[in-house]
């Protein structure tokens, strides 16, 4: 039986994760650091206060953080207080294996580029071996890839479905494949469904 200490943090923690996600979502910091306050109880440990706080009831999230939430938001606010001030790890993963990074891939001007600026490795892989690179160029956003490139992003990663280039090219992102072989990407390390693309650039 869980003690009544454990099972009053379960009471008050459940319904302020709304609430904290929501406020990292609007990039509210004074109230977020407030709910962090509240989350905390006088402990004085606000960063495993923050850490312990997860999706746990959504499969698709499973595992999901505030910086996570903050990342896909542009949140840059909330983004410098958890990184910052508490101290969180800027790789921390979901159940999923997905870091905040992958999730700042739309806000390349902002959280992304924040997260890398302060050790976000571009090179980490989810559960499923694909890399940041991959996602970018399946969505065929070039800024994105820029940036990931220019911070050193290794331009060939191979996951299941191959290459980024051969990802950009499944989808017809011909920008985005051009990004690619600007900065090198091994055209050898690409299949046959990637070959009938490519003249279709030029």
């Amino acid at each position: 039986m869980a003690s009544p200490r454990s099972h009053d943090r379960s009471d008050v923690r459940d319904p302020l994760l709304d609430m904290v996600f929501q406020a990292a979502s609007d990039d509210n910091l004074p109230r977020f650091k407030a709910l962090v306050m509240m989350l905390d109880t006088g402990r004085g440990r606000p960063k495993e206060a923050i850490e312990e706080l997860r999706v746990e009831d959504d499969a698709k999230l499973q595992g999901f953080s505030a910086l996570h939430i903050a990342a896909s938001r542009c949140s840059l606010e909330v983004c410098r207080y958890l990184v910052e001030e508490l101290l969180i790890d800027v790789d921390l993963v979901d159940k999923e294996g997905r870091t905040p990074l992958l999730f700042a891939k739309y806000h390349n001007g902002g959280t992304a580029e924040y997260l890398l600026d302060h050790g976000a490795n571009p090179h980490k892989a989810n559960n499923d071996g694909a890399f940041l690179l991959h996602y970018a160029a399946e969505l065929g956003i070039c800024e994105m890839i820029e940036l990931l490139l220019a911070k050193g992003a290794y331009v060939d990663p191979v996951s299941a479905r191959g290459t980024p280039l051969h990802v950009a090219a499944g989808g017809g992102h011909y920008g985005a494949m051009k990004i690619l072989l600007d900065h090198n990407a091994d055209v050898s390390l690409s299949t046959y469904r990637f070959c009938l693309k490519l003249p279709y650039m030029f």
